[in-house]
């Protein structure tokens, strides 16, 4: 189970997150807006320009064609801006609480809906050695073996702490002082 500290400490993450997302999302579609906008001038110049006879036919056309490619990216960029999926951060969170209640009702359940559940999450269950070794149904196992890496991950940096030995030795490579 994840305490409710955590958790709500997690969803105040979860909002700062979702906030600066927003953020860079509305600015990138400012920067995309203004990009086209200047685009569109410089096109509009260039026909001017063409119209009154300050830059050749094909010079026109070589400058317009690159421009447009130009425009049309930063359309597309735009795009993904306005569309683009963001991760619902609140939403993990939000998952995360519902899975921790799920763990406290489990153990407060009857025995028969505690087996009811099991039979929904356990794959197969065997003894081996005085041990239990069980594989749980899809997506249940995908997450056990994702947790456990997880956690093996953490139990090394634990023992052997972090390690600096890839970092450079001696001098700092961007001294401060003169």
């Amino acid at each position: 189970m994840i305490s409710p500290q955590i958790l709500q400490w997690l969803q105040v993450e979860a909002a700062k997150s979702d906030q600066t997302t927003n953020v860079a999302r509305l600015q990138a579609l400012r920067r995309e807006k203004s990009e086209m906008e200047r685009l569109q001038r410089k096109l509009d110049l260039m026909y001017e320009d063409r119209l009154d006879g300050r830059i050749s036919p094909s010079m026109y056309d070589r400058l317009a064609s690159e421009t447009c490619k130009q425009l049309e990216t930063a359309r597309q960029e735009e795009k993904l801006a306005e569309d683009g999926e963001r991760v619902a951060v609140q939403t993990a969170v939000e998952w995360m609480a519902e899975i921790s209640e799920a763990a406290r009702q489990f153990s407060d359940e009857s025995a028969s809906g505690q087996n009811s559940f099991l039979r929904l999450v356990v794959g197969r269950a065997s003894w081996q050695g005085g041990e239990l070794r069980m594989s749980l149904k899809k997506p249940f196992e995908i997450l056990r073996l994702s947790n456990s890496a997880s956690v093996g991950d953490l139990r090394r940096l634990e023992e052997t702490g972090p390690s600096f030995d890839n970092w450079r030795r001696g001098g700092d490579s961007n001294p401060r002082y003169p």
